[in-house]
């Protein structure tokens, strides 16, 4: 039979390169201080051919510093990244029909990212129908890409390059040139 997908995963680190890669879990939660940080994050079980549904809720924070983080099949993920080149690779792939063990509620998709001022490079799909998508940058001249029912972009200064799928845009751009 399929494997379930009720594990909690913890991880606080430190300064430094650091390498994250988790696959199975449920939650994941990580916390770093500055340093160039790689996070992969998806719901392979490790068994051959068993995919388990969503992970349900990643939160990652790290400071300063070039952070790629690369989600798959995230219900809801809230990303804080400080200043600096950080790139975003998200995939959202949850269904409406999705109920979580315990719950009556079916889950939406939810991503939010916040980063520093820097160049960053965000990409992110979302469920369409249902998917949420908040994003806000600082300065620097950000390329983003993303899609779902609803996206809302706050932008700072610089020549951003926004490109957008929804049913319900939102877009602050803070000016300075940007490609919309």
């Amino acid at each position: 039979s399929a494997p379930t997908n009720d594990e909690t995963v913890t991880i606080i680190g430190g300064a430094g390169n650091n390498y994250y890669e988790v696959s199975g879990a449920e939650i994941v939660s990580i916390t770093n201080t500055d340093g160039n940080n790689n996070y992969e994050i998806d719901n392979f079980s490790g068994q051959q051919g068993y995919r388990l549904p969503a992970v349900n809720l990643v939160t990652i924070t790290t400071g300063n510093g070039n952070n790629t983080f690369e989600l798959d099949d995230v219900a809801t993920a809230v990303l804080t990244a400080g200043n600096g080149a950080n790139r975003f690779e998200i995939s959202s792939d949850n269904s409406a029909d999705y109920t979580a063990p315990g719950d009556s509620v079916d889950f939406e998709s939810d991503i939010t990212i916040k980063a520093g001022n820097g160049k960053n490079e965000i990409n992110v799909e979302a469920n369409w129908g249902i998917g949420v998508v908040n994003v806000t940058v600082g300065n620097g001249g950000n390329s983003i890409d993303a899609s779902g029912h609803e996206v809302k972009i706050t932008s700072g200064t610089g020549p951003d390059v926004i490109k957008v799928l929804a049913d319900v845009i939102k877009i602050n751009s803070g000016g300075g040139g940007d490609t919309i």
